[in-house]
């Protein structure tokens, strides 16, 4: 795997800061103001990237001790009072979180095409947005 550049990196660390926000991470690190929405998009899939995102997730984890058994069980745990009070709002939110912790819940974003987009960059990202929903259905 090749070693991240002095921009992947500044792309990394911001997007792992920012709220996990690949649009703002490409700006910040310096790629063209043009092609960020794109470039945030293609970067956080590039290996290399990703494995150090992931490294960052994991470090985040170790430290923090937080894993996705302890959210679920504090989620059961939630749920149980919230149908313990009758309270419909509550036990809609826990399930629903847990549906999301799951990969069950998909989010739906709103992309705009920046000017000057190719018509092979729009294929190319959807053929990925249904890649990952065909992982997270099937």
């Amino acid at each position: 795997m090749q070693p991240l550049t002095n921009k992947q990196k500044a792309f990394v660390e911001d997007y792992c800061s920012n709220g996990w926000n690949a649009t703002k991470a490409a700006t910040t690190a310096g790629y063209a103001k043009s092609s960020v929405r794109v470039t945030g998009c293609q970067n956080i899939t590039k290996p290399n990237i990703k494995a150090a995102i992931d490294a960052y997730k994991a470090e985040i984890q170790r430290v923090a001790d937080y894993t996705r058994e302890k959210a679920q069980r504090e989620l059961d745990r939630a749920l149980a009072i919230a149908e313990g009070k009758h309270d419909a709002q509550a036990m809609t939110g826990a399930i629903r979180a847990k549906s999301k912790l799951y990969g069950l819940e998909i989010e739906r974003h709103q992309f705009e095409v920046v000017e000057g987009t190719r018509p092979a960059d729009i294929d190319e990202a959807k053929a990925r947005i249904r890649k990952r929903i065909d992982s997270v259905i099937s």
